[in-house]
């Protein structure tokens, strides 16, 4: 599968890059590394230091990807969102349960998002590999 990672260079996103990668998917990241370091990038990774809250979705869809992991929260929520609605991807955002706002709801309703219940932080990577073949868009919170 192609795979976007917003957020790939940080603790959680760099550990679910390199997953995937020994899993055989082709994967994209995009960080700004505000909070992620580029020593945890792995190589064999396609990365580009992006502000996603910048982007135009009609530019970054130009490779449409299969899945989409949002790990960054609300920032560049919107054009995230954008990008899996053109290319029809499978979604899945992660936030922390004490910042998953209400108001998520409505702009997670654009790819169906479904709320899924909280999980342990020490089983996080093995979560998110596993909805990899869920049928429906994924709203996670930790």
């Amino acid at each position: 599968m192609n795979v976007l990672v917003t957020g790939g260079a940080g603790f959680i996103g760099s550990h679910l890059v390199n997953r995937l990668l020994e899993s055989g998917h082709i994967v994209t990241v995009w960080d700004n590394f505000t909070s992620g370091t580029k020593d945890k990038m792995n190589r064999k990774a396609k990365y580009y230091d992006i502000s996603v809250n910048l982007i135009d979705p009609e530019i970054y869809c130009q490779d449409c990807y299969d899945v989409i992991y949002h790990l960054i929260g609300n920032a560049g929520l919107n054009n995230v969102l954008n990008i899996a609605k053109i290319c029809s991807s499978k979604f899945v955002f992660l936030e922390k349960k004490e910042k998953f706002q209400e108001e998520y709801y409505e702009k997670l309703n654009i790819v169906n998002c479904e709320k899924l219940s909280c999980f342990e932080n020490n089983s996080i990577v093995n979560h998110l590999l596993s909805f990899l073949n869920y049928d429906n868009q994924l709203c996670l919170t930790q």
